[in-house]
């Protein structure tokens, strides 16, 4: 039996591309100080899309407003809040909400969550 598939040529060229671009960045982040462009924004694009810009936008947002005013220090003293926003939002949204709809079909409808 001969049950072999087809070589899909078009997502390994897309393949290709993305990692030869995260090669590029890799590199060009570590020759240029303050390159602008981060690697993990191009796998965040292809893995997540649309609903995920305008949380990581406030994140740098955040960050950049933080280190700017507080200096070092106040970004390191603020780090355990931010990780426990995160890691609240985790728990509650995806650990609670997704019991809760998993008994009730009307929840499950009606609260959808980007979460990932």
């Amino acid at each position: 039996m001969n049950n072999r598939c087809p070589v899909e040529v078009n997502s390994n060229i897309a393949r290709a591309v993305g990692f030869a671009l995260t090669i590029a960045m890799v590199w060009l982040r570590a020759i240029f100080l303050r390159f602008p462009l981060n690697p993990l924004g191009l796998a965040i694009a292809g893995i997540f899309g649309q609903p995920i810009w305008f949380p990581i936008f406030l994140a740098w947002l955040f960050k950049s407003v933080i280190l700017r005013v507080g200096g070092a220090h106040t970004y390191r003293q603020l780090t355990p809040l931010f990780l426990g926003l995160a890691l609240g939002h985790f728990l509650i949204a995806g650990g609670i909400w997704g019991l809760v709809g998993a008994f009730s079909e009307e929840v499950a409808r009606r609260y959808l969550l980007w979460f990932a």
